[in-house]
């Protein structure tokens, strides 16, 4: 019985140890795996709560301008753009205004030659120059004069500038037609889809230019021939596109809404808004209600520099990153108005917003202040250098006092030998003389330097934008 007892203890403590042993092997397989799933998958994983928390690690600073705090000459933005120094631009419907970071430039109709106060669209081509495009025809301006092309062309909505400098310019009258997409290469000008209303222009990386239409979807023009999606043959969510971005040779994103013709009304509506992704392959698409973008449409996209997709609807802002969505508004962060007509990305990363009805507001991360640069300038090792004359070196001296030699005493003839050797008697003294004595004083002659030069900070590095503002 007792044996019995002590074999069922055995079998009982070493299955306890066999569940131990598998435990401790899963927790560690488990700790392995983890770093090496995919971020998108990670964050599939997460729970709500935390999904929203991972686009950023730290929460950015808002800032506002309008015309209460700032040169900002309308709170009605409809457009903007950022030049190669870092000015900011921003078209109103009363006109232009600059931010160079500090001072504020305005130029109305009243004192530049901006041939209309309504601005709709800007562009900056390879020379600097700005290219506005306003309710009464396309302006041109160097930083000095103003220029007015083509004045019978109004109503510009879009403008965008290829890789050989062709201004592209869309015009629209309402969302049943417009003047249709004009190309100019400062000389003459080519006139394609003629009745079409333009909502946007981008020209990618490859020289392809994209043209959203209001009710017809998207059109690409190869240089050569033009290709359309819609609706009917591909996998675009809506046919009223207001926006477009490229954020890669392959990936464009396209927004709008999802539309329909109000029969008591009589004219177009937007329902929900829409993003569609398309790689040059496969469409994927995003729909308010069905997916956390929010808002009716989507008049504005941008890509920032570590990837992330900013929709700008009319019920504020939704940021996309992975398979994640924050919606920012008027109620949880410092944006200005939930109406957001356009978005751009600044040289420094940061990331603007403008509104109808609100002005800017501009989103950051806090700018850490530079810590000095330390740096050592090494000076060359001395050579140790020997003060006064060394004495030379004497010659020892051995001086011996030879022992005494020893004298073999004869024996008596009557015997034939000596029997033995004489022992010799005393022993050797040697004395040494003149020992040198010689000493050495070793002076350094150089000492090392440390200089402190303050880091002045990064340099500013100029980003191509690609925006594309909604009309209100």
């Amino acid at each position: 019985m007792i044996r019995l007892t002590i074999r069922w203890i055995t079998l009982i403590l070493t299955g306890l140890l066999h569940l131990t042993v598998a435990s401790v092997l899963l927790v560690a397989l488990a700790i392995t795996l983890e770093p090496a799933l995919p971020s998108a998958l990670r964050s599939k994983l997460a729970s709500s709560s935390q999904a929203a928390n991972l686009h950023q690690t730290e929460e950015g600073i808002w800032t506002t301008y309008d015309t209460s705090n700032s040169g900002l000459v309308s709170n009605h933005v409809l457009c903007m753009a950022v030049d190669q120094e870092g000015n900011m631009w921003f078209g109103t419907n009363n006109g232009v205004s600059k931010f160079d970071g500090t001072d504020w430039t305005t130029y109305t109709t009243l004192n530049s030659g901006l041939v209309h106060k309504r601005v709709d669209a800007i562009a900056i081509d390879e020379d600097g120059n700005m290219w506005f495009g306003t309710r009464g025809g396309l302006n041109k301006f160097d930083g000095t004069n103003w220029t007015i092309y083509n004045s019978a062309l109004k109503y510009v909505s879009a403008i965008a500038i290829d890789q050989e400098g062709n201004i592209w310019v869309g015009t629209c009258l309402s969302d049943w037609y417009g003047y249709g997409v004009s190309k100019f290469d400062g000389e003459n000008w080519t006139i394609w889809m003629d009745s079409k209303c333009i909502t946007a222009i981008v020209v990618d990386n490859l020289g392809n230019v994209w043209i959203g239409t209001s009710i017809d979807g998207v059109s690409k023009f190869n240089g050569e021939s033009w290709t359309t999606y819609n609706t009917s043959n591909s996998g675009l969510a809506s046919d009223h596109v207001r926006s477009i971005a490229v954020y890669s040779t392959d990936m464009k994103w396209f927004g709008g809404c999802t539309d329909g013709y109000d029969e008591w009304c009589g004219f177009f509506m937007c329902y929900a808004a829409a993003v569609s992704r398309f790689d040059g392959a496969n469409w994927t698409s995003y729909i308010a209600g069905e997916s956390d973008l929010v808002g009716e449409k989507v008049n504005a996209i941008a890509i920032d520099r570590g990837g992330k997709k900013w929709f700008g609807t009319d019920a504020g802002v939704s940021e996309f990153v992975w398979v994640n969505w924050t919606t920012y508004d008027t109620s949880n962060s410092g944006l200005a108005n939930d109406y957001v007509t356009a978005i751009v990305v600044d040289n420094e990363g940061n990331t603007w917003f403008g509104t109808w009805g609100g002005g800017v507001s501009k989103y950051g991360l806090p700018v850490p202040t530079p810590a000095p640069t330390v740096t050592a300038t090494p000076t060359p090792t001395a050579t140790p250098a020997e003060t006064g004359t060394p004495t030379p070196t004497p010659t020892l001296t051995l001086t011996c006092t030879p022992a005494p030699t020893a004298t073999a005493t004869p024996t008596p003839a009557s015997t034939p030998a000596a029997t033995s050797m004489p022992t010799p008697t005393g022993t050797p003294t040697c004395t040494a003389t003149n020992i040198p004595t010689a000493t050495s004083t070793n002076t350094p002659t150089a000492t090392a330097t440390t200089t402190v030069t303050p880091n002045a900070g990064p340099s500013k590095i100029f980003l191509p934008y690609i925006v594309k503002p909604g009309v209100p």
